[in-house]
């Protein structure tokens, strides 16, 4: 699917970079391409706008095949766009007791152990919150690629943070992603 566009301003053109946005009609669409060239002309627009003595401005090369580069262009995305956005991890830390030496015979030994201390954090976190508009927005990376499923303690989570009047969206695909997002804030920019 390629982008159904009514009017797209192009980077050159422009030096607000809130102006850099798709004039959407009601059914328009990002086919996954067409959403990494999107992000990749936001990011040349910032650089312009931060940068205006540059001669070139390149952009990363944006992967969202795998769940950490969908995390990555989601949250540049939200950055770019002025909102605020971070990525949360709740995975605890690793607690390494181990030690090595040499005995009396000269041969190495460790002694010890490794173990994982459970975090501090919420169960089911997102790995993304951020601010948009004014709303709290939990954003969870599910990457349609690797089959990536919401777990329990996730859709307890959600059920918390819908309960509470914020917005969670469960992200299979930067394409998705993009289409979400103008179709729910386009409005307000």
């Amino acid at each position: 699917m390629d982008v159904k566009k009514e009017e797209v301003a192009t980077p050159g053109r422009i030096n607000d970079l809130n102006k850099l946005t798709v004039t959407q009609s009601k059914y328009t669409t990002f086919s996954d391409r067409s959403a990494i060239q999107h992000l990749r002309e936001l990011h040349i627009a910032d650089s312009k706008r931060k940068h205006p003595s540059l001669l070139y401005h390149t952009a990363p090369l944006f992967a969202a095949t795998k769940t950490n580069g969908l995390t990555k262009c989601v949250l540049h995305f939200l950055q770019l766009k002025g909102w605020h956005c971070e990525r949360t991890g709740n995975e605890g830390r690793l607690l390494d007791t181990r030690q090595t030496f040499k005995d009396t015979v000269g041969l190495t030994r460790t002694v010890g152990s490794v173990q994982r201390i459970k975090s501090s954090g919420m169960s089911g976190t997102s790995d993304l919150k951020a601010i948009i508009n004014g709303r709290f927005v939990a954003i969870e990376i599910k990457n349609a690629a690797t089959h990536d499923r919401q777990s329990e303690a996730q859709r307890e989570y959600q059920a918390e943070v819908e309960k509470s009047g914020g917005v969670y969206v469960i992200v299979t695909s930067f394409a998705q992603f993009l289409n979400w997002y103008y179709s729910k804030f386009n409005n307000h920019e």
